[in-house]
C-alpha cells in the first residue's frame, strides 16, 4: 500500500468495492488514514455524486 498519499487527495479505485457498490474507476477523496491493530495502514475515503453531495464514507486497506 501506497503511504505517500496526503489528505484531500482524488484517488480512483483500481479494484471494485462491490460491498459498497463502488465499481473499478469510482473516484474518492482520502479523509484520513489508519493504522489497524497490526499496524496496517488503511484509508478513510469518502466517495461523492455527481452533484457533490457526500454519497459514502468507508474505510479500506
Amino acid at each position: 500500500m501506497n503511504t505517500d498519499f496526503k489528505l484531500y487527495t482524488q484517488v480512483q479505485q483500481t479494484k471494485p468495492l462491490p460491498e459498497f457498490h463502488f465499481e473499478k474507476g469510482d473516484v474518492a477523496t482520502i479523509v484520513d488514514v489508519a493504522n489497524d491493530k497490526d499496524g496496517n495502514i488503511g484509508f478513510i475515503l469518502e466517495f461523492f455524486d455527481n452533484n457533490g453531495n457526500i454519497h459514502q464514507v468507508v474505510a479500506v486497506d
